[in-house]
C-alpha cells in the first residue's frame, strides 16, 4: 500500500513538471533569445491552452513582439539616416561626435571609427553660437567642414537640439548641405557684376565726354547757319535759304539727339540733378503746346487742350516737366495722321496724396502687347519698321520715364493697334529732391 502511495506521488510529481516546470523553463529560455537578440517575430511560444501559464505566455508572446518591432523600426531609421543624401552628425553636450552617416564619411574623407568619439572640431571649428549655446530649437546658417585632407567645404547648416527627459539640452543633431557649387556661381555672379558696373560706367564716360564734344561745333553750325540764312535773305540770295534752313534743322535735329544720349548717359551713371522751382501750370502747358503746335500740324492732326480747375501751381524740376509732355506730344504727333491728340491736365488725390496727371492720347497707329512691353527701353522702338518708317531713336520715353521716377512719379502707357495710345503722367504736386540733405533741426 506504501509502494503504491510512492508511485502516486511520482507520477503526480512527473505530471506537474510537464504542465508547470517545462512551460516555465521554456519561458526562460525565450527570454534569453530575447535578450541576446536572436528572437525570430511572430514565432509560436509555448504552452498554448487556458491556464495561468497559457497567459503567461500569451502575455510574453506580445511583449517580445513588441520588443523585435522596435528593434526593426529603430534598424529602419538607422537605415535612412546612414543613406541619406545629406551629411548628418549628432553632437553630445560635450561637443563629441556620438553618430554620422554616410554622406558625411564620403564628403570628408573620414570612416565611422576614426570621428565617433572625436570632438566636433575634428570637422569644424566648434559647435557654432546659434546651435548649443543658444539652446534654440532650430537654427540655419552657413559654416564651413575641414576633410581629412585638409580641404575646407563650405556648409548649409541646419540644426535641433536633442532634449533629455528633464527637457534640458542634451545635444545637437546637425544636417549640412554642401554648398560649394553654390558658393562658386555666387561669386562668379558678383565678379559679374562688377565688371558690367564698370562696363557700364566706362560707357556712360564716354557718351559724355563724346556728347559734349559733339555738342560744341553743332552749336557753332547752328550759329552760323542763323546769321547765313539772315545775310542771304538781306542780299536777295534767296536761293539760298531752303538749303541753309536743311542744314540749320539737320544740326539742331543732331544736338537734340545728342543732348538725349548726354541725358541717358547722366542718368546712368547716377549724376543726372534736378532743380526744383514753383512755376504755374498753366503757362508751363501753354509754353510746351506753342512748342509742339508745328509738330502736329505737319501731319495734320488737332491738338485738344482740356484743363481741370484749380489747376495752381507744381514745384519740380520745371526742365523736365516740359520735356516729358513735349516727348509725349511730339511722340503722339509723329504716330498720327489726320487725327487728334488730346492733351488732360487734372490735379487729384492718388493714394493718399495730391498729384497731377498728365494724360498724352492720340487716334494714331497704336501698339500690341509685345511692342508695349518694351516700350521704355532705351534706344529701342515699337519694331524695326516703326523705326523705318517713322525714324526716332527710342530715347525720348526711356529718358522722360527717368525723369518722372526720379521726381517720385512715373509714367504709364496703354493701347490697342489700330487704336491709338494713351500716355499718363502722374507727379506729386510738391517734388522732393531725393539728394537732398534734409533741414537741420532748430
Amino acid at each position: 500500500m506504501a509502494a503504491l502511495s510512492l508511485v502516486g506521488v511520482i507520477v503526480f510529481l512527473l505530471s506537474l513538471s510537464r504542465g508547470i516546470v517545462a512551460p516555465i523553463l521554456s519561458l526562460s529560455a525565450t527570454t534569453r533569445e530575447v535578450a541576446q537578440g536572436n528572437f525570430a517575430a511572430g514565432r509560436n511560444i509555448q504552452p498554448e491552452g487556458n491556464d495561468e501559464v497559457a497567459q503567461l505566455a500569451e502575455a510574453f508572446k506580445a511583449m517580445a513582439s513588441s520588443l523585435d518591432s522596435t528593434t526593426v523600426s529603430k534598424t529602419y531609421v538607422d537605415d535612412i539616416i546612414r543613406n541619406m543624401k545629406d551629411t548628418l552628425v549628432v553632437v553630445d553636450r560635450t561637443e563629441r561626435i556620438r553618430t554620422v552617416n554616410r554622406a558625411l564619411l564620403r564628403l570628408l574623407g573620414y570612416t565611422e571609427a576614426e570621428l565617433v568619439d572625436q570632438p566636433f572640431s575634428t570637422i569644424s571649428g566648434s559647435v557654432p553660437d546659434e546651435a548649443l549655446r543658444t539652446q534654440s530649437v532650430q537654427a540655419t546658417f552657413e559654416t564651413v567642414y575641414r576633410a581629412k585632407d585638409g580641404r575646407e567645404i563650405p556648409m548649409s547648416f541646419s540644426t535641433g537640439i536633442l532634449k533629455n527627459a528633464e527637457g534640458q539640452a542634451s545635444g545637437m543633431i546637425a544636417v549640412a548641405q554642401d554648398i560649394t557649387l553654390r558658393k562658386r556661381q555666387e561669386k562668379e555672379l558678383k565678379e559679374a557684376k562688377v565688371s558690367a558696373e564698370a562696363a557700364n560706367a566706362t560707357k556712360s564716360q564716354f557718351l559724355a565726354t563724346m556728347s559734349h564734344e559733339l555738342r560744341t561745333p553743332l552749336n557753332a553750325i547752328i550759329g552760323y547757319t542763323e546769321m547765313m540764312q539772315e545775310e542771304a535773305e538781306d542780299n536777295g540770295h534767296d536761293e539760298y535759304v531752303p538749303d541753309l534752313k536743311k542744314v540749320h534743322s539737320s544740326a539742331k535735329h543732331l544736338l537734340a539727339l545728342i543732348n538725349d544720349v548726354l541725358d541717358l548717359s547722366k542718368i546712368e551713371a547716377g549724376k543726372m540733378d534736378l532743380y526744383i522751382e514753383t512755376v504755374e501750370v498753366k503757362p508751363l502747358i501753354d509754353d510746351v503746346v506753342a512748342v509742339v503746335a508745328p509738330l502736329v500740324d505737319k501731319k495734320a492732326n488737332r491738338l485738344s487742350l482740356n484743363l481741370g480747375p484749380n489747376l495752381g501751381s507744381i514745384h519740380a524740376d520745371v526742365t523736365k516737366v516740359r520735356q516729358s509732355l513735349f516727348n509725349l506730344l511730339s511722340n503722339a504727333s509723329k504716330f498720327t495722321e489726320r487725327g487728334t491728340i488730346t492733351l488732360d491736365v487734372y490735379r487729384i488725390w492718388h493714394e493718399g496724396a495730391e498729384v497731377f496727371r498728365f494724360e498724352v492720347s492720340d487716334t494714331g497707329i497704336g501698339m500690341n502687347k509685345e511692342q508695349l512691353g518694351r516700350m521704355f527701353q532705351a534706344f529701342t522702338q515699337a519694331d524695326a519698321s516703326t523705326t523705318r518708317k517713322f525714324g526716332g531713336t527710342g530715347l525720348g520715353l526711356a529718358i522722360s520715364r527717368n525723369f518722372c521716377q526720379m521726381m517720385g512719379g512715373d509714367i504709364t502707357v496703354e493701347s490697342e493697334e489700330g487704336k491709338g495710345t494713351k500716355f499718363s503722367i502722374v507727379l506729386p504736386v510738391v517734388v522732393v529732391d531725393p539728394k537732398a540733405k534734409p533741414a537741420a533741426a532748430d
